[in-house]
């Protein structure tokens, strides 16, 4: 089981919802940003979220409300990379709450696949969530992804591929 699977699962068993919360790297600066998500796993009570989904800037966000286009904006213009968004992660899986990745698939592809399973499993992400993904890309996709231990979410649908056909 995946470690956002587990979160849900742990919720459900526990009759209450999972907290999650989402932070994009680089806002207002990379340090700052970190900070911010470690502070998402501990809360203001010693309690924070069960998961933290990790912004990954893009330059085309497509799918991103207005606020969160402004600030990702930003962060690229300050020279935000993959390598920052990787970082976040080895920070954030250090607190021992699981988080995983959101992003565009053709970062993920223009990276390699391969590469990005093996760096995201490294950096001890508990997957990637991609709200661009598209039917067509086959199998081979998840089969890369899930070689290195990480998993392709589908957070938002809370589906995997062959419930919605």
């Amino acid at each position: 089981m995946t470690g956002s699977a587990s979160v849900y699962l742990r919720a459900h068993q526990e009759n209450r919802p999972a907290l999650v919360g989402y932070f994009p790297v680089g806002h207002p600066s990379v340090p700052h940003s970190i900070d911010a998500m470690k502070a998402l796993t501990t809360g203001t009570t010693g309690t924070g979220v069960d998961l933290v989904v990790i912004g990954m800037p893009y330059s085309d966000p497509m799918m991103d409300g207005t606020v969160i286009q402004h600030v990702t904006t930003g962060a690229l213009e300050r020279g935000v990379r993959t390598r920052d968004t990787l970082l976040a992660t080895e920070a954030v899986a250090g607190t021992g709450t699981p988080c995983v990745i959101m992003t565009y698939w053709n970062l993920v592809e223009h990276y390699g696949v391969d590469a990005y399973a093996r760096d995201l499993a490294s950096a001890g992400g508990s997957g990637l969530t991609t709200p661009d993904e598209a039917e067509d890309r086959g199998d081979s996709v998840t089969v890369g992804i899930d070689r290195m231990c990480a998993i392709v979410d589908d957070l938002a649908a809370g589906v995997r591929r062959a419930e919605r056909q």
